[in-house]
């Protein structure tokens, strides 16, 4: 009898000689699942409260009765009982969610939206800044595409963050293309300006052109900038030194790879005595 019903019943279980539900079993009244059973009643629009009862749940179901007829009465009887009640049907649904991975679909499905939106803001931000348009017309750039029914996301949009966004980018961009260049059989040249700043202070910059192959066309970068302690020939050798290192530019390297040095013709970096030149031998 027990093989006939739980075929028509699938959710019908028994545990040490006691008949349980599989499903009420899986569910119980936790707090969790509690929220869950509201939501699902909500979702199939029921408005009485609804609680699994501990004895299925607990597989405690056994007969009652005097005789074999009385008691097998009274098992059909809690069999029809649970088979129409709502909260076995319910539990039911909560646990088919819970077997397609609602939470962990929907919580990827968020991780890409939000990754695709971020990824229009930075192409944004990109091409404002290789265009050489001011980040202050960004969030106008923003609010444009949602115009046009583009989504943009809720954050990312003020001109403050274009700028982190851009120096963000710049980072990346300046890691990728060291690692492409330390990774091919490519030459490269230095270039080197010794400008003023605003605060009359005085730094180098120093630019890195190269080409990934023999046919490439070759490409200037700048690589970086850095406050001189003194002007002196010495002081700027030690700098364009530290900061090649500091990228993976070893002294093997440059000394396999590195072409040329190009600056201005100041006798610092040029001179007939102590120029920069003469202290590297370039």
């Amino acid at each position: 009898m027990y093989s006939k019903h739980k075929s028509s019943q699938p959710w019908l279980s028994c545990k040490d000689g006691f008949l349980g539900c599989i499903l009420c079993a899986a569910v119980k009244n936790t707090p969790t699942m509690a929220r869950a059973m509201e939501n699902q009643l909500e979702r199939l629009k029921l408005k009485e409260t609804v609680r699994i009862a501990p004895q299925w749940a607990n597989f405690e179901i056994t007969y009652s009765g005097s005789d074999r007829e009385a008691q097998l009465t009274s098992l059909r009887k809690r069999l029809h009982d649970q088979e129409k009640t709502k909260a076995r049907e319910v539990a039911g649904e909560i646990n088919r969610l819970a077997s397609q991975n609602t939470l962990p679909n929907a919580l990827k499905k968020g991780c890409s939206r939000a990754l695709a939106t971020t990824a229009r803001c930075f192409r944004t931000v990109y091409k404002m800044a290789k265009t050489g348009k001011p980040f202050t017309d960004y969030p106008d750039s923003v609010e444009l595409k949602e115009l046009n029914g583009v989504d943009m996301g809720r954050v990312l949009h003020s001109n403050v963050v274009a700028k982190d966004i851009a120096s963000f980018i710049s980072r990346q961009l300046k890691t990728t293309t060291l690692k492409q260049l330390l990774e091919s059989d490519g030459y490269f040249s230095v270039l080197l300006d010794e400008p003023t700043s605003l605060s009359v202070k005085s730094t180098v910059i120093i630019y890195i052109r190269y080409a990934f192959s023999a046919d490439a066309e070759p490409v200037t970068m700048l690589l970086d900038l850095v406050e001189l302690e003194s002007k002196t020939a010495q002081s700027i050798y030690d700098v364009l030194i530290s900061v090649l290192s500091k990228h993976g530019l070893t002294a093997e390297v440059l000394a396999r790879r590195w072409l040329c040095l190009t600056t201005d013709g100041c006798s610092t970096m040029l001179g007939k005595k102590g120029r920069v030149t003469y202290l590297g031998q370039i």
